[in-house]
Order: structure tokens, then sequence, then C-alpha cells
């Protein structure tokens, strides 16, 4: 219990840590849409392509398919860190870098009946705004018709903020080898964008006599979740510890209810203007399918595929790639609707090998697990005048054993492209690193008097 309550702690620290960043420190498409979309799997299975809708395994709760969770032996608590470098370049060959420390999921999850029956509790990101961008601009001052004396300022737009998840799962067995679960909860979040005009002079520096003008958009959304699924077991494949797994699982269509806050001021001050709305967003369905074989108790492989047909999204709020298109001040807006958002598409494939097989008291080393993977995503929103922005990265990590059974450190790491330097577009190099601790007891178990 003092394991899970160190954990604890450290993970909100993390999280403080996480949340201290600022803005400009994620990918520029995080601005698009209700953000850049969060993978969601265990440790194990993001080493291995991030998939995992057909895993199991009794030292992981698999949160890709809530039907794992009948697949329980110990009481575990799972939660991780990571820390990510990304570098950007523009079609122009202008470039940026960038890095940040990200907050992974929290999960509980515990046996009713030891690998039959279970349940589970999960806090995790779903959508997430980090992005930030300067263009400079000038104006003509009044009385200055040549033009020799401009007006020189700087535009800053940001975004913050992001949705999560907070939901309660539960999965058992029907017969022998068909397992099926169902999870719900709750999806919210907060989606903050400003824009900040800055009066400048010719070296940069801010002039005393403009105030800064400071637009600032909030967006609070919240609504109900829900994903069931299944996994069948198919054991008897002419091998010892030779099976293959089939699963998959659907999420509802989710209706967020929201508010939306526009202020407008001088400098930090944002009540000079206030006004608000309430709306809906529509965010769609998602289906998921995936196979895992375990050739033996050394060699586990997996290959996933993931459907969202956000062609389909709806909302009452205008989002960035969605909504009326921007114009003028004093011209006609133009009535057609810019509709950016596709269907996205994910799929991802790995292997994990595990040299002690079944062996528990093995050395140290040979207890180690090694996986690697890749995964594709052609992402559910592309900019106006960009190429479609697709996602391919390798996988790869460690997972190390601990002087406790049950408990392992999984170190990930995750190298990928992102987009394409073209027209508008930009292209993102990510680097990323995560260490993830799961930890495993034996909870409820009855004592026996003899």
């Amino acid at each position: 219990m003092n394991r899970f309550l160190s954990l604890l702690a450290l993970t909100l620290l993390a999280a403080g840590a996480a949340q201290a960043q600022g803005s400009y420190t994620g990918s520029l498409y995080s601005r698009f849409g209700l953000g850049e979309r969060v993978p969601s799997a265990s440790s194990q299975a993001a080493a291995m392509g991030g998939g995992g809708t057909a895993l199991t395994s009794l030292s992981y709760a698999q949160v890709a398919n809530p039907a794992t969770l009948a697949n329980q032996v110990l009481t575990r608590m799972t939660a991780g860190a990571y820390v990510q470098g990304l570098s950007m370049r523009d079609a122009a060959g202008q470039t940026s870098n960038r890095s940040e420390g990200l907050l992974g999921g929290i999960e509980f999850a515990f046996p009713l009946v030891r690998q039959r029956t279970g349940v589970g509790l999960r806090f995790a990101p779903d959508t997430r705004l980090a992005y930030g961008v300067e263009q400079p601009g000038q104006l003509i001052r009044p009385g200055s018709p040549t033009g020799d004396d401009t007006l020189r300022y700087v535009v800053r737009t940001e975004g913050s903020g992001g949705l999560q998840h907070l939901d309660a799962g539960f999965g058992t067995t029907l017969g022998k080898n068909l397992l099926v679960g169902a999870s719900a909860g709750v999806r919210f979040g907060v989606l903050e964008e400003g824009r900040r005009t800055t009066f400048v002079n010719a070296s940069g520096n801010r002039l005393g006599n403009y105030a800064e003008q400071n637009l600032v958009t909030t967006t609070r959304l919240a609504g109900l979740t829900a994903t069931v699924g299944a996994l069948a077991r198919f054991d008897s494949l002419g091998g010892s510890g030779r099976h293959l797994h089939v699963g998959a699982t659907f999420t509802v269509p989710s209706r967020l209810r929201g508010r939306r806050t526009v202020t407008l001021g001088e400098s930090l001050d944002r009540d000079t203007l206030r006004t608000s709305a309430e709306g809906t967003v529509k965010v769609p369905f998602g289906a998921g399918a995936g196979l895992a074989f375990y050739a033996s108790p050394r060699w586990t492989f997996v290959a996933d595929a993931r459907y969202e047909p956000w062609g389909s999204f709806s909302s009452d709020f205008s989002f960035a790639g969605y909504g009326p298109p921007p114009c003028a001040p004093g011209t006609a807006c133009p009535a057609v609707l810019v509709d950016n958002f596709h269907d996205r598409t994910r799929v991802s494939a790995g292997a994990e090998f595990l040299p002690s097989g079944n062996r528990l008291f093995a050395p140290f080393w040979q207890r180690v697990a090694y996986r690697f993977g890749a995964y594709y995503d052609n992402g559910y929103v592309t900019p106006t005048g960009a190429s479609e922005v697709q996602t391919m990265a390798l996988t790869a990590g460690l997972s190390l054993p601990s002087l406790f059974l049950g408990s392992r450190a999984d170190v990930n790491v995750e190298v990928g492209q992102r987009g394409r330097a073209e027209g508008v577009g930009v292209q993102d190099r990510f680097v990323r690193f995560g260490l993830v601790v799961s930890l495993g007891e034996r909870w409820f178990d009855r004592r026996r008097l003899d």
C-alpha cells in the first residue's frame, strides 16, 4: 500500500511540472479541431505501436479494451510521465525547436473473481492544445500617407488545454474463451486560445504608449462517453504456449455540452468585453480491431487498426478547420462553412521478446522484455492549403522487472514525423521518452484459519 501512495505522490508532482509548461511547447497542428489526439494504450502496447486491442497480460491493465479487465490476478496501479523533443520546419526553411513534459494516464484496476471478473478506473488525456506562433506586421501611422512612418506590431497566437476522460470499466468472461466488457464515464476539458497584439519599435521592444490588446476565447466542454469491447481466445493452435487473440471495441458517439466565453482587454486585463454562448459539439464514434499472436512464451506479435468518422463531426462552435471562414472587417463574409475534418484511420503493429519466457526466477536481464513496433495515423483535420497531416513513427521499449513480483518499470521511446513542409504546412520531427511504473499487489485475500 505504501508503494501505491508513493507512486501517486510522484505522479501528482509530475502533473504539476507538466502543467507549468508554457503553451509554446507543442505542435502547431494541435491548433486544429479539438486539439491533437492523445493515444490511449498501456505502456506495453505503446512500445509495440500503440494498439493493444487484443493484448492481454497479467502485468498490465490493457486500457484499449475493457474486456481485458476480466483477466486480472493482482490489484494494479499504473502511472507515468513523458518528455518530448520537437523540431519543426516550414516551407520557407525556417525551423523551431521545442520541448515539454507530459503526464500520462493514471489507472487503478483489481479483480473481483481472479481471471474471471474485474473492474478498473482510469483518468487520461484525450486531446491537447499546446501551440504558439508569432507573426509580425506593420501599419501606416495616421497622418503619414507616404508610409515613411510606420507602426510595427507582433501578433502572438497561442492555445492551451484539452480534453480528458474519467471512466470506470467492467470485464467478465462468458464461457472459457470469450471476454466481454464495457466502460463509461465523462469527457471534459477547457480549450483556451488567445491572440495578443503588441506594438513594438524597429528593435522589437514594446512601445510603452500603446497598450497590448488581448483577445481570449475559452471553450468549456463536458459530456458522457462509453466503450464496449470483446476478446476471443483461440488456444489450440498446434503448439505449447501458442495461441491467438482477436479483439474489437466500439466507442459510442459523444454529445458534449459547452459554453464559450470571449474576453477582450488591455495587457493582462481580460474584463473589458465579455460575451458568452452555449452550444453542443458532436464527436463521432470510434471502432477498433486487433490481433495478438502468442507464438511462444517468448514471442508475442500484435496488429491493430482504428477508424473514426470525423467527417460527420458537427458543432455549434467554430474551431480552426471548422466553422465560418475568417474575413476582413467591413467586408462581406462568405456563407460557405469551412469543414476540413475527415475520417481518421490508425494502423499499428509490433512485437515483444521476453527471453525468460515463463521462468519467474530467471536472471534479471532474461526477465527484461524487449519491445518494438510502428504506426501510421492520417489525423482527422487537414488545414486549408496544407497536405493531409500524416504521422508515421517507430516505437520501442524495455520493461524492467522489480524485486516485487507483478511490478515493472517501462522505459519507452517513440521517434516519428508528422505533416509536410509544403504550402502553409509544417513538418514535425519528434522524439518522445516515457517512464511508466506499474505496481501490482494481492488485495482482498481471505485469511485461512487452520
